[in-house]
């Protein structure tokens, strides 16, 4: 009965244990960033009768070095970096495509190409083309763009899932154009076809979730097995009181038995056998003498 009791005890505190943990709420995550190995943007070009592929040619206004994403305030900022500089030409385009956490797209794309103005913003079920005061960097190496949580449906963590860069060359009857793209875990250098040996690409988010959940799970993990060896120990203490008090004293049924076997006190002095000293009055006497025999 008891044991069940201590059972009960566990089992409820490790429920409101996790109750407990499963009220705080996620923190937020809006910091994420991307790196790429310059000097590895590929050509392509193709026709009606053959076609031309060639890596790691040198194309500085959309070679990709790093894409990055913060939250400043109530705002998110998102910073692309080239080699060269960021140009504001029809035949550039550049796009940064962010994820939430429920898999939900959005996407930045910069160029006067794209959707009839030079920055434009997409998001689930909606997209605009941004003012000049939130985005900047036209002629240098890292544009920056800004915008609300507000106006995006306030989405609890976003982070950098792709960046691409286009230079597209005009060209009758044919395809032609130079892109770089960058992806998490998949940065290369120029001087190799391979993922790069120099960089090593790390989700600091994702990491740090799996902390916290280490953190949260290791302490209940203990706290259950102390319990555990709490109770175990007290249940085999109380299994072994148990037998000494039921064998301190005999049923009463077997108390009246053993009574009735017990003789009384002046049987037993009869029966018992006389004391050393009294055996020298019992011995018979000496034989008499050969002499007295004769006479």
């Amino acid at each position: 009965m008891r044991r069940n009791q201590y059972v009960v005890v566990v089992v409820l505190l490790v429920m409101m244990i996790l109750v407990g943990f499963a009220s705080v709420p996620a923190q937020a995550q809006y910091s994420d960033s991307i790196d790429d190995s310059t000097d590895d943007v590929d050509y392509w070009r193709v026709t009606d009768n053959e076609y031309e592929w060639k890596e790691n040619v040198e194309r500085p206004d959309i070679d990709i070095v790093r894409a990055s994403i913060e939250k400043s305030g109530g705002d998110i900022q998102v910073e692309l970096e080239v080699k060269g500089s960021v140009r504001n030409e029809s035949e550039l385009w550049y796009t940064i495509s962010l994820e939430d956490e429920e898999g939900e797209a959005y996407n930045i794309h910069i160029g006067q190409s794209m959707y009839g103005g030079t920055c434009h913003l997409g998001y689930p079920n909606g997209g605009k083309t941004l003012d000049e005061q939130n985005y900047s960097g036209f002629g240098t190496s890292t544009f920056t763009v800004s915008f609300s949580l507000d106006e995006v449906g306030n989405p609890a963590s976003l982070e950098i899932t792709s960046v691409g860069t286009y230079d597209w060359l005009e060209a009758e009857n044919q395809g032609e154009y130079y892109y770089d793209e960058a992806e998490p875990g998949t940065s290369t250098s120029g001087s190799s076809d391979g993922p790069s040996s120099g960089s090593f690409p790390v989700d600091v988010a994702k990491w740090g979730m799996l902390c916290i959940a280490l953190a949260v799970i290791i302490p209940i993990l203990i706290i259950v097995l102390i319990v555990v060896v709490i109770v175990k120990v007290i249940g085999g203490e109380d299994e072994g009181q148990e037998p000494q008090k039921r064998y301190q004293q005999p049923p009463p049924g077997q108390q009246g038995q053993q009574q009735q076997q017990q003789p009384p006190s002046g049987q037993q002095q009869q029966n018992q056998p006389p004391p050393p000293g009294d055996q020298s009055d019992q011995t018979p006497p000496p034989p008499d003498n050969e002499s007295d025999k004769e006479w």
